[in-house]
């Protein structure tokens, strides 16, 4: 089954932000994506949304946001 479950990847940083975990400087990303307005797509971000995306999520790191357009 092909289908887009994102249409955009935006990041929205200058540079990686700095996280400090166990004595060692994690980098992460700030992005935006645009969710595909395909219906499983619709369905797979309404689940990130409760879960977290990517990872660390249990340390805040997969915190997401949402804005309708």
């Amino acid at each position: 089954m092909d289908m887009e479950i994102y249409t955009g990847l935006r990041f929205l940083n200058i540079k990686p932000v700095p996280i400090y975990y166990k004595n060692m400087v994690l980098r992460g990303d700030k992005i935006e994506l645009t969710i595909s307005n395909h219906p499983i797509a619709q369905e797979i971000a309404y689940m990130i949304l409760g879960t977290g995306l990517l990872e660390n999520s249990s340390r805040g790191l997969g915190y997401v946001n949402y804005q309708y357009y």
